[in-house]
């Protein structure tokens, strides 16, 4: 699934929670591509970021 198919879930499930999952996603992949260091590595060069209240997570390389 793309984060566009997951928005249309929440939002199906209850209206309005895409639209939070979406500001969380976007706080989150703020905070890993400005400081990377924060989080653990995963797998090589992978990084994670789990999100709070979803249960969803986003990786990035460096």
């Amino acid at each position: 699934m793309d984060i566009k198919e997951i928005i249309e879930w929440y939002n199906e499930e209850k209206s309005g929670l895409g639209t939070k999952f979406y500001s969380s996603i976007k706080s989150s992949l703020s905070i890993l591509k400005k400081n990377p260091y924060l989080y653990q590595i995963q797998y090589l060069d992978i990084r994670n970021a789990l999100l709070r209240k979803f249960p969803y997570h986003k990786s990035i390389t460096r």
